[in-house]
């Protein structure tokens, strides 16, 4: 029976953690900007935006999106960045702007 509910068991955490980094069910996010780039804020955090053109003249102003965090960003290769900090919980390409 152990055996039985971890086969079940691993499956099913495998896809929770998969389905993480996807948001694909559009949500309210507040554009922002500063040196460092452009962010998505949702619910108090940072999302630093990839690719940053589809929302840069949405700078202020509340947005649905849907997006997918992602670990690289070929767009900020050979950018020059800003060397103020600014926290952000990683990195988003935009789906999906509604």
């Amino acid at each position: 029976m152990k055996k039985f509910a971890t086969l079940l068991l691993v499956p099913i955490l495998l896809l929770l953690g998969a389905c993480k980094s996807i948001q694909s069910e559009p949500v309210e996010a507040m554009v922002i900007s500063d040196c460092t780039g452009v962010y998505l804020q949702i619910e108090g955090l940072d999302y630093l935006v990839c690719n940053q053109n589809l929302v840069k003249s949405k700078v202020g102003q509340s947005v649905k999106v849907s997006f997918e965090k992602i670990s690289e960003c070929p767009e900020f290769k050979n950018k020059a960045v800003c060397l103020m900090y600014h926290k952000n919980e990683g990195l988003v390409r935009i789906s999906a702007l509604y």
